[in-house]
């Protein structure tokens, strides 16, 4: 009996679904132009090449300005395959508001909350004109 049940736990894990990594797609970022007193404004999507739909909460999305965090988003839609969903904020508001920096420094981070995702990244340096 005892063999049976490792066999099947074994068969269980053999076909565990894959984790799929989820792709930070057109990122953008307004003004293109930074200086003192921007106000920036962080648009991108979040795109799921397949092959699994993902459910809701299947991962966390946090973006960071400088290493402080701007934006999240630990409430996610589901996700179909090859479908994506944008992340912004809306127009009038902003993600981050340009001071005495030299640079500014953006982190995309999609960490996962189930075994159907693996974490993905992105940072981007901006650099800001005096």
């Amino acid at each position: 009996m005892k063999v049976l049940v490792l066999i099947g736990i074994i068969w269980g894990i053999a076909f565990e679904a894959p984790s799929q990594k989820l792709e930070i797609r057109n990122f953008s970022i307004t003004p293109e132009v930074l200086e003192k007193g921007s106000k920036v404004l962080i648009a991108f999507e979040v795109y799921n090449p397949g092959p699994v739909d993902l459910p809701k909460d299947s991962f966390k999305m946090e973006v960071k300005t400088n290493g402080k965090l701007v934006s999240l988003d630990d409430d996610t839609n589901p996700l179909k395959s090859k479908s994506k969903q944008m992340y912004s904020k809306e127009r009038g508001k902003y993600h981050y508001l340009v001071s005495d920096e030299k640079e500014l420094i953006v982190e995309i981070i999609l960490s996962p909350k189930n075994n159907l995702v693996t974490k993905s990244e992105l940072k981007k340096i901006f650099q800001i004109s005096q």
